[in-house]
């Protein structure tokens, strides 16, 4: 897929994905990525830093041949706009930038130059960030403990709040290190945990999620 690239890999792979589908064959290597992504989530929060950043860079890429899967009826209709001239596939690259031009549009770089769109829609998902990014200078202020990234039951621990506890499920925050966080599985499984705690009795009356 490499080396063939763009819009001539993502028509065989949807020649192959259909003629599966339509004899019901399990892609082994898939089918392994969409129930491996669980087991190795089981062991992220007890590495190390060093040995967390070393799975991002080596292991957390090939699960992105299994999490970028699209429907099929929609690579279809991609490889129709780009065939009949209506679409066109850029690199932005992972130094691209982007910037707004006086007369309303962007002005995008490139691996190939620059190119001046209309609009732009950003669609790449979230990005990992740390509590201490959260848009609450306020309450990050209050923050006992170093800003460490999330960890079960997800309560932030804060200095003179009197009355409740506070519990953070935000994805940018939970991406930090939960990186298969953003499935609807797993927001309801971390949510149950946080909920679990919230119901606890506490010395505090009441308690609030974020």
């Amino acid at each position: 897929r490499r080396e063939l690239g763009g819009l001539a890999a993502v028509k065989r792979d949807l020649v192959s994905a259909r003629e599966s589908l339509q004899q019901k064959q399990t892609i082994a290597h898939r089918y392994v990525l969409l129930r491996g992504h669980a087991v190795f989530d089981l062991m992220l929060r007890h590495l190390s830093e060093s040995e967390y950043a070393r799975f991002l860079e080596h292991l957390m890429p090939v699960f992105g041949d299994c999490y970028a899967a699209v429907p099929h009826l929609s690579l279809a209709r991609v490889i129709a706009m780009y065939d009949a001239g209506a679409l066109a596939l850029v690199a932005t690259g992972e130094d691209s930038a982007f910037a707004n031009d006086d007369d309303g549009s962007i002005i995008v770089e490139t691996e190939d130059g620059q190119i001046r769109v209309d609009h732009m829609i950003d669609a790449r998902g979230q990005s990992p960030a740390n509590i201490s990014e959260l848009a609450f200078p306020s309450l990050v202020g209050q923050m006992t403990d170093d800003p460490a990234p999330l960890a079960s039951p997800f309560e932030i621990s804060m200095s003179g709040l009197n009355n409740g506890r506070i519990f953070c499920l935000a994805i940018p925050q939970l991406l930090e290190r939960h990186p298969f966080s953003q499935g609807l599985v797993e927001c309801h499984e971390l949510a149950g945990i946080a909920v679990e705690h919230l119901m606890e009795p506490a010395e505090t009356e009441s308690s609030v999620s974020a």
